[in-house]
């Protein structure tokens, strides 16, 4: 049985220190009538190779397929810290940003597969994503 499913995350940040976090999940075909999302804001420092996240907001809303909220709550905020540098990868011709921590975050969820950076989420400068709500 095939069971696709998406996970949709950006980050904006910005220069007064401020972030701004969105992520869309669906869980695919078993639990097709659900669409997580979340959106999140806080702030950010970063020194040196070290960047810190710490939140100040932070709420999942279940939508059904047609927008409709089932249930909406505030997410347990996680503050975290990231090894952080930009990688250009020539096999796809794109820079990014690498950021590493030790352990996944409920926010930026499972790590990449990469073995030249393990724990490490990737994220694309170029892709925007196509939200659905």
């Amino acid at each position: 049985m095939l069971n696709s499913s998406y996970y949709k995350l950006e980050y904006t940040f910005n220069g007064d220190g401020t972030y701004n976090f969105k992520a869309e999940r669906w869980g695919g075909y078993i639990k097709s009538n659900e669409f997580w999302t979340t959106v999140e804001n806080g702030t950010f420092t970063v020194a040196g190779d070290r960047l810190t996240i710490t939140p100040a907001k932070s709420i999942l809303t279940i939508r059904n397929r047609s927008g409709g909220v089932i249930s909406s709550r505030n997410n347990r905020l996680e503050s975290a810290s990231y090894l952080w540098k930009i990688h250009y990868f020539a096999g796809i011709n794109e820079t990014e940003l690498v950021l590493q921590t030790e352990r996944e975050t409920n926010r930026d969820g499972l790590f990449a597969s990469n073995d030249d950076f393990p724990n490490s989420y990737l994220l694309s400068q170029s892709y925007k994503p196509d939200w659905r709500f």
